[in-house]
């Protein structure tokens, strides 16, 4: 009942950041959202879970960034209670409740409490086929009923990110291990797990199917694996990131209890589940760059692992170092929404302020709104993805466009895929772009360009100019 409480005040309280929070959404958050107007099965860098939880809670709160953002609390704290029980059946009562604390408490679990990611979904569907295979672990039987419904799940995990596969991988780990020698794993519930799977991914399967499985190709493009510089260092820098997501002294513990591992049935099945991700991009940090939250899908079984370890072991030292662990954690979620509630980090703001991104568009929102009143366009056109991220955003009231400019022909965006830059001979557009002088043969532009500046960390400001212009329809 204790936990349930923290679980659910914490949830309270991430609500009420988002809905006071002075910041705006991030590039990402605003693309989402655009995709989220248009429902479909697949969008051209991800699979369509997260449009489809923005496009359900924009529709109950309105298009506002509360709005875009409302699932996300919600989405940790049933990832939360998810993980609680899965720990609880493997390891007891006292594992399911330090599970269902170290995930409320998780650095990422904090960001993802207040930002709308693709992450969130993927982790809640996985913990939600982790909880059905719980029973395989300790050597219990499932129905084929089971089976397919936790297939059904991680193609639920999927549609919300590809990395979710991962998962996937980790059970082919396990029965090798473990599985072929288990008679309760039988070649039917195999079949009904892939199906379950084929039927929930299916839809965007067949939409990649018919648009030539771009968003296959965008994900090979981001590997970035034909020019592979080969780096040690970077593979290393990668992992101690991994402090960063989960808590470092979370991180100690998770190594504790690799080490002091029993090697039995239990043991088996969580650390199979969590080689795959984290052995992957750990390459992939090698071969070329990794963001540190490639690596999510490892940690739902990595922390179920630990908290039974740390059951097991809850006394003396071990007790200690879990509980301070568990609190620093707390703390630097605790610090982390306030920063959102304030709109900054105040005397912990490092120089280059990552919220620095997510502040002063309102006010360039404004000033291009008194262009438009001044200069009358259709549409308006910028050189960055960023930049039409939030002019989309900045505009969806309205009846004005967005293009996109896409200087190499090649699509390397949804922005270049779906909205690209294409010239009508007479048609007014304002050109908005960070440099006072504007060239393009495609355009006559009519007027000095008008600035929007504004501040947004202590030693950086944002300038960004409107350019009006009539197209000549050449490019």
């Amino acid at each position: 009942m204790a936990v349930t409480t923290v679980l659910l005040v914490i949830t309270a309280l991430r609500v009420m950041a988002i809905a006071v929070t002075p910041l705006g959404l991030d590039v990402e958050e605003a693309q989402y959202w655009l995709w989220s107007q248009t429902p479909d099965a697949g969008y051209f860098s991800k699979p369509p879970m997260i449009a489809w939880w923005i496009g359900l809670t924009t529709a109950i709160a309105g298009h506002t960034e509360f709005g875009v953002r409302m699932a996300a609390p919600f989405l940790q704290l049933i990832s939360a209670m998810l993980i609680g029980r899965i720990a609880s059946l493997s390891y007891g009562r006292l594992a399911g409740a330090l599970a269902a604390l170290i995930w409320i408490s998780l650095p990422a679990s904090a960001i993802g409490g207040i930002i709308m990611s693709t992450d969130s979904p993927m982790l809640l569907f996985l913990l939600a086929m982790i909880l059905v295979l719980t029973p395989l672990a300790k050597g219990e039987r499932i129905s084929g009923i089971e089976s397919g419904l936790a297939g059904i799940f991680a193609g639920l995990a999927m549609m919300s990110k590809y990395a979710a596969i991962y998962l996937t991988f980790g059970l082919v780990i396990w029965w090798f291990w473990q599985g072929r020698l288990d008679r309760n794993v039988r070649p039917g519930h195999v079949l009904l797990f892939l199906a379950g799977l084929l039927i929930s991914l299916s839809p965007n399967l067949i939409w990649n199917l018919n648009h030539g499985f771009v968003t296959v190709g965008h994900l090979s493009h981001n590997a970035n694996l034909d020019e592979a510089t080969y780096s040690i260092l970077r593979a290393l820098n990668f992992l101690l990131s991994q402090a960063g997501v989960i808590g470092p002294l979370i991180m100690a513990c998770w190594i504790f209890s690799l080490i002091g591992s029993d090697g039995g049935r239990l043991s088996r099945f969580w650390i199979s589940l969590s080689i795959p991700a984290l052995t992957v991009i750990t390459v992939q940090a090698f071969m070329s760059d990794a963001n540190a939250n490639w690596a999510l899908a490892s940690w739902p079984s990595a922390i179920v692992l630990l908290s039974g370890w740390l059951a097991r072991n809850w006394r003396g030292w071990s007790r200690v170092f879990g509980q301070v662990s568990i609190g620093v954690n707390f703390i630097l979620s605790g610090i982390l929404l306030l920063s959102v509630m304030a709109g900054s980090l105040g005397p912990l703001t490092p120089a280059s302020d990552p919220l620095r991104r997510l502040r002063g568009w309102d006010q360039h929102a404004g000033d291009l709104a008194k262009q438009l009143d001044d200069f009358p366009a259709e549409v308006v056109v910028t050189e960055r993805r960023g930049v039409a991220a939030k002019m989309f955003w900045a505009l969806r009231d309205t009846d004005i466009s967005v293009e996109l400019i896409d200087f190499n022909g090649i699509a390397d965006n949804h922005y270049e895929h779906r909205h690209p830059w294409t010239p009508v001979k007479g048609r007014r557009v304002i050109l908005v772009n960070e440099s006072a002088t504007a060239e393009n043969s495609g355009m006559i532009f009519d007027a000095s360009p008008s600035l929007s500046q504004t501040r947004i960390s202590q030693r950086r400001e944002r300038a960004l100019y409107f350019h009006p212009a009539v197209e000549t329809g050449a490019r």
